[in-house]
């Protein structure tokens, strides 16, 4: 009845204008949009298309996506009112992103000397732990796939930095804030520390303090709404504990209500974000070889005699100190301190103390007075200030506090020592005016030694406080400082632990450290932790291996030794002492018991493979009688084929394997892996054997055969015979081409031997168009369009394929072509799934040059051709007839475009009530249903626990991890109770459910005891 006056009531509010084309390019000529010259008149046609594609299909626009797409096409920048300030504050960020080199009273900006570290995807209940403040010993073994360059894109919008101290968080902020100032995004950083005083809601802040500061007048609601801006938050562990819910609040209510807005926010522990953020936990690595180089050579420009290769000598003589340098702030430390032919120092407190020696001795730092206030007087009294901070669990403080303390340690005037401790380095003072340490373990160091010097007897009344932040590292440093920890530790080992053995570990950290204890109570640790690593569920085991690779294992003790051969072991650090220790005997014992305690279809030998070399006789022979063993099955046998990859034999011993090679009753990729361990390239009969076994229906056959071609004297020569012969099915030769990287060591032997192919006729159409997709993402246009113009006719998994090589052309005419030619397809309706992946993935990443069947996927800039395809991927999805599961994979895929998807996608799953029903057999393992729970929370959205639950305790594998994280978001006491219900009632996979356990527990402040996860 009301419908009529709601409609005239709208009607009202409607001003409809009718303009004409004239019109509309008269005025567009005399826009301001700029360029340097006037703008082409292809811009209003691309405009003018993209707005009547988006008209027939109720699309929008958004103002960053659309700015930046026309600044990038067409070199024009639509600006802000000139009013505001945003060219003055744009300078401003640009003076302000400069990066201190330590100790030298000296910055870089922070483009010149910012190295952009390795980054990977955490789950969805990270574990949140002391340990996690300590490099790895591996940086290679981590699938850090991140390029945190790409921030902010459609991937990642909204991100949570997880990294220790000293792995440069604020300083990548920095990197962000320069990186953007040049975009149509506005960043713009908040410190929490002082942020969380303000009480004040984000947007209030951005007003009223950011705006104050920069003397500037912008309307940030206008920019959040428009998603202009980029909001960085640093540190979150800087805040009070009581006062971290309610920060987290106050981001949480400003996601919520700016969508559109991209930010991030950095933390040392997961565990403290004691309430869900949304979107991606990102951590990122240590340092590798490659960026300690980088940085190393970015220093050389200002340091006299410092290079790369007398760096790295000098690193070698030091491994703990090798160890240190992975972290960015010790390993700026040091390249500020360090000359060349002086000794490094031998651990972490030796390191941050030859730091704080730079900054309190005026004699050594260039620029600063002699301080009116004594070295030591000065220091003792920024140890006391820093001590008083972390009492209110700060990371910093006001001035007025400073003012306070300096007033109750010394009769010098406040306002005098405070400028001492400011024109020294020690303190420095942040936009937002809070004082500030150079870098917060500097802070922590500094109250460690104040701990030690003036309340040692309070240490042991502060056991508790290892499991929290910031005290976790402070008791670390006090017990490293102490001449005689024993009783501390004494007292720590003989409380009870809790059900993660976090006691018992902080003591393995710290003598790792350098806590001086008697060889008898080490003995003891080392003990314990050995019986730990051999027990524990998998996070515990790779922590507690970090420990024994960083120091314990040296020497190794009998407890460690016995233990280096279990598998699981052997995968978390084990390998790693063994190929360090460089002992055959040694080698050869870890071999035996792996080969002893049950051979599996895949062994962890790969990380072996130098040990392993240097005994290849002696395994080569443990082989052999291990493959007669009566009743070896299929998958024993192909676990000892792991064995055979990591060795080659000299030519004086390749009669070793000739058994194994020769003996047509064992399994063909035995034989055939054999063949590769020996030192010869094959004979034709082996290769003949290959030709076989790339045909056969056995898998094991199939990988078997490409080490082979891959040793074959003239690899491109026998894989080309191979495309040709037609007596090969199409199922072995696309297995070869999806080998490529198995075939040969490098892209430029691989560009190589694709060209050489396609040089040949005989090749069949198929296989040429794959090889032309390989050219193609190599940068052959000519290639890539032929391709296109052939896009309605070539095989379903070809047109993906081509699809996915758009990006490496960002032309709106190629994405139009692309376009066209799919309408000719006459499997259309069945190939849509496969097509619209291709496209998505396409328009908006670069993939691997050689990937067929599996490839990388790395970050770029959308293809400027990406809005004209909402169309046709809405028509796609509507596809009728298609399963629940096919609609689920496409709008998981088109969401990256269209992420007004993400309802249908949540009733989708809200509808897999019974996951393990036939409906959902399509997704036999649960990898999509589990990829779509994963992108609802990452983008906020919950689903009823009762569901989550039934995916934890579904049969299909993936489910469990969705329903976990799902669970575990929830971060309150009732999500941490069905979490240990769900411990007790599942007796297979747990290791997931405990994980998420320890985080949790961690961030609701309760202490999870061994009896509390015991079967009632």
């Amino acid at each position: 009845m009301h419908e009529p006056k709601l409609v005239y009531d709208l009607l009202r509010c409607v001003d409809l204008r009718v303009i004409t084309q004239g019109d509309i390019e008269a005025k567009f000529q005399r826009l301001d949009l700029g360029t340097a010259s006037a703008v082409p008149q292809q811009f209003l046609a691309t405009l003018r298309d993209q707005a009547g594609g988006s008209g027939r299909v109720r699309g929008s626009f958004r103002a960053a996506t659309l700015r930046q797409t026309i600044a990038q096409n067409f070199g024009a920048h639509l600006l802000e009112p000139r009013d505001w300030g945003l060219a003055a504050y744009r300078m401003a960020v640009q003076e302000l992103t400069r990066v201190e080199l330590p100790a030298r009273g000296v910055s870089a900006p922070v483009g010149n000397i910012f190295v952009w570290p390795s980054a990977k995807l955490l789950g969805g209940s990270p574990t949140g732990d002391f340990e996690d403040e300590t490099p790895s010993w591996d940086t290679e073994k981590g699938e850090a796939n991140i390029d945190l360059r790409g921030f902010p894109n459609d991937d990642l919008a909204r991100i949570t930095v997880v990294a220790g101290p000293g792995f440069g968080k604020s300083t990548l902020l920095q990197a962000i804030a320069r990186k953007l100032i040049d975009t149509p995004i506005v960043p713009v950083e908040i410190a929490l520390g002082g942020f969380v005083h303000s009480d004040q809601s984000v947007v209030e802040y951005l007003d009223n303090q950011i705006n104050r500061e920069f003397s500037i007048r912008v309307d940030w609601r206008r920019m959040a709404d428009q998603g202009l801006c980029c909001v960085l938050f640093d540190g979150l562990d800087e805040v009070p504990s009581s006062h971290r819910a309610e920060v987290i609040r106050r981001i949480r209510v400003f996601s919520a209500r700016f969508p559109m807005v991209a930010w991030m926010l950095t933390l040392r522990d997961p565990a403290v974000l004691n309430a869900p953020l949304g979107g991606e936990l990102i951590e990122l690595q240590p340092f590798g070889l490659r960026e300690i180089s980088e940085l190393v050579n970015k220093y050389s420009s200002s340091t006299p005699g410092l290079s790369w290769p007398a760096f790295s000598n000098a690193l070698d003589a030091y491994p703990d100190i090798a160890r240190l340098a992975k972290i960015p702030l010790f390993l700026a430390i040091l390249l500020s301190a360090w000359s060349v032919g002086e000794e490094l120092p031998r651990k972490r407190s030796d390191l941050i103390e030859k730091y704080l020696g730079l900054l309190f001795d005026p004699d050594r730092r260039k620029g600063v007075r002699e301080p009116r206030m004594g070295a030591r007087a000065l220091r003792k009294i920024a140890q006391s200030i820093a001590f008083a901070s972390l009492e209110r669990e700060e990371i910093g403080l006001s001035e007025r506090q400073a003012l306070q303390q300096i007033a109750n340690v010394t009769a010098e005037a406040p306002d005098a020592v405070l400028g001492q401790l400011a024109g020294v380095g020690v303190l420095r003072r942040r936009v937002d005016g809070r004082l500030q340490f150079p870098y917060p373990i500097v802070q922590e160091y500094l109250a460690a030694v104040h701990l030690v010097d003036e309340h040692p007897v309070a240490i042991a009344e502060r056991i508790t406080d290892v499991v929290k932040r910031p005290w976790a590292q402070v008791m670390q440093f006090a017990l490293e400082l102490l001449d005689d920890p024993t009783m501390h530790i004494r007292q720590m080992l003989q409380a009870p632990d809790d059900a993660f053995s976090t006691n018992l570990r902080l003591v393995g950290r710290c003598v790792v450290n350098g806590a001086r204890i008697t060889p008898e109570l080490k003995e003891e640790i080392v003990v314990r932790l050995a019986d730990l690593w051999g027990r524990a569920g998998w996070s515990i085991r790779e922590r507690v291996g970090r420990l024994m690779v960083d120091g314990l294992a040296r020497p190794v003790h009998h407890e460690i030794r016995r233990r280096l051969g279990w598998s699981w072991v052997v995968q978390s650090g084990g390998d790693e002492i063994v190929v360090r220790e460089d002992d055959p005997l040694l080698t050869l014992e870890v071999v035996d018991r792996l080969l002893e305690d049950g051979l599996r279809t895949f062994m962890p030998t790969r990380d072996l493979a130098p040990a392993l070399q240097k005994v290849a006789a002696e395994v080569a022979l443990r082989v052999t009688a291990r493959t007669y063993h009566h009743g070896a099955t299929e998958d024993e046998l192909f676990g000892l084929t792991d064995f055979l990859e990591q060795i080659r034999l000299a030519p004086e011993d390749t009669h070793l394997l000739s058994k194994l090679a020769e003996d047509t009753g064992l399994p063909l990729f035995l034989r055939l892996k054999a063949s590769v361990a020996m030192s010869a390239p094959p004979s034709e009969d082996v290769l003949r054997a290959a030709r076989v076994a790339l045909d056969s229906d056995n898998w094991r056959n199939r990988s078997a055969c490409i080490q082979v071609f891959a040793r074959a004297t003239d690899t491109v020569a026998e894989v080309g015979a191979v495309l040709a012969d037609d007596g090969f099915s199409k199922t072995g030769k696309d297995y070869l081409l999806g080998a490529m990287h198995g075939l040969f060591a490098d892209d430029e032997a691989r560009r190589a031997a694709t060209r050489v192919w396609l040089l040949r006729k005989d090749i069949a159409p198929r296989h040429r168009d794959i090889l032309l997709i390989f050219v193609a993402r190599g940068g052959d246009r000519t290639a890539f369009t032929d391709l296109l113009v052939r896009l309605g006719h070539v095989d379903r998994d070809v047109a993906a394929g081509t699809l996915l090589t758009l990006n490496r052309f960002p032309e709106v005419e190629l994405g139009a072509l692309a376009r066209a030619k799919l309408v000719e397809r006459s499997d259309l309706l069945t190939s849509v799934s496969s097509l619209l992946h291709g496209a998505v993935l396409g328009l908006t990443s670069l993939v691997d040059e050689f990937g067929w069947n599996g490839y990388a996927i790395h970050d770029a800039p959308s293809h400027p051709d990406i809005r004209n395809w909402t169309e046709v991927i809405d028509e796609w999805i509507k596809t009728p007839n298609l399963s629940q599961i096919s609609r689920l994979r496409m709008i998981g895929d088109a969401i990256r475009l269209r992420p007004d998807l993400i309802n249908e996608l949540k009733a989708i799953v809200l509808s897999a009530t019974n996951p393990d029903e036939s409906a959902w057999d399509e997704d036999e393992h649960g990898h999509f249903l589990r990829s779509a729970v994963d992108t609802l929370r990452r983008r906020g959205l919950k689903i009823p626990s009762q569901l989550a639950e039934t995916f934890v305790l579904a049969k299909r594998p993936n489910l469990h991890y969705a329903g976990v994280a799902m669970i575990a978001e929830e971060s309150t006491p009732e999500a941490l109770e069905q979490l240990l219900r769900l411990y007790h009632v599942k007796r297979t996979d747990r290791q997931v459910l405990l994980d998420a356990i320890e985080v949790l527990a961690a961030r609701l402040d309760r202490r999870i005891m061994p009896q509390d996860l015991k079967s009632n």
